[in-house]
């Protein structure tokens, strides 16, 4: 008798137990049907952060540029007689300065190398010059040059690598 009762009792806290294990495994069969759907999260936060970078001093090193010492030139420009908004007089409250820096055009330097090319009386291979201002040793167009090549000797011989 009274293992029988202890069995009710024990059913008692059981039961409620399968009844939430069934119900949430039934959500999740639903959940996983509904593919088309992202995956949720859970519950949203009651206050959420606002997404983005704190405004004012909140935040890092506000770095300025340096005004220039001398400008080349300058140039004002005046309030318009009118506000383009709204048609009415606009009064002036203060100059404001902006610095502008245009980069200087460059011109192209072209400068001619004449290089001499000839042939080697053992092997009987083309060897050509080379000025230390050239920029490219390529001999043709089937043979570009990428990158660092064999290191040249004193005088322009190739040292083959060990």
């Amino acid at each position: 008798m009274a293992e029988n009762e202890r069995l009710r009792e024990r059913l008692g806290q059981v039961e409620p137990r399968i009844a939430e294990l069934e119900r949430l495994l039934e959500e999740v069969r639903r959940a996983s049907k509904r593919q088309s759907a992202p995956f949720s999260k859970g519950r949203s936060k009651d206050e959420p952060q606002t997404p983005g970078r704190k405004k004012g001093d909140a935040h890092g090193r506000h770095g300025h540029r340096a005004v220039p010492v001398q400008p080349d030139r300058t140039l004002d420009a005046p309030l318009p007689a009118c506000c383009p908004h709204c048609g009415e007089e606009v009064d002036l409250e203060r100059w404001a300065e902006q610095f502008q820096t245009e980069l200087p055009q460059v011109a192209p330097v072209v400068t001619r190398f004449r290089v001499g090319v000839g042939r080697c009386r053992g092997c009987r291979r083309r060897v050509q010059g080379r000025h230390p201002e050239q920029v490219s040793d390529a001999l043709g167009r089937r043979r570009p040059r990428s990158g660092p090549g064999p290191w040249r000797g004193e005088h322009g011989c190739t040292i083959p690598s060990a």
